[in-house]
This record gives structure tokens, sequence and C-alpha cells, in this order.
């Protein structure tokens, strides 16, 4: 019998970590030529294998993290922009009157 943890995997992320970085390169390295269940030390990619492949996959995804979800926050800047519309408008409402 075996038990597999079923999570969504970050291509790429080949140490588990949320991030694919560096040390994503050190994990296919290290483990490479492994096989056995998908998502084992090193597979980058999901494949049950440690390969070249999974290199391609830390290139492909570097940067990468694992989203906490909820909702979409606007940045600074946009708040920055709307407050300053609104301002002028008021203003603007004002000189009409």
């Amino acid at each position: 019998v075996h038990v597999y943890e079923l999570t969504t995997m970050l291509l790429g992320d080949a140490n588990r970590t949320g991030t694919v970085s560096a040390d994503d390169y050190g994990s296919v390295q290290l483990n490479f030529g492994d096989t056995g269940a998908p998502g084992l030390p090193g597979d980058a990619n999901g494949s049950g294998a440690v390969t070249a492949d999974d290199y391609g996959s830390v290139q492909l995804y570097f940067g990468a993290t694992r989203g906490m979800g909820g909702a979409p926050v606007p940045e600074p800047a946009t708040m920055l922009l709307l407050s300053a519309a609104g301002v002028m408008m008021l203003i603007r409402r004002r000189h009409i009157n």
C-alpha cells in the first residue's frame, strides 16, 4: 500500500518550498536519476523521475511563487490616481455651481 499526499504542485519547485529559485537547481542535481512517485525531491515537473527535463522546468518557471489566493488588491499608484481624479471632480463641481 502506497500513500501519496495530493497537493497542487508548483512547476519548477523541485524542493517544495513554494518558490522556484536557485536552490531548485541544486535539488535537481542532488537527486538526478532518482525515480519514484511524482513529487519526489528534485522532480520539478511531476513526472516521477529526476531528469534533464527538470532542469528545464526550473529554468522556465524561475522566480514563480505559490499564490496565497484571496482578493486582488490595487496598487498604491492606482489608489493615488483615483484619489486625484476624485479631488479634481470636487473642484470642478464647486466652480460650476
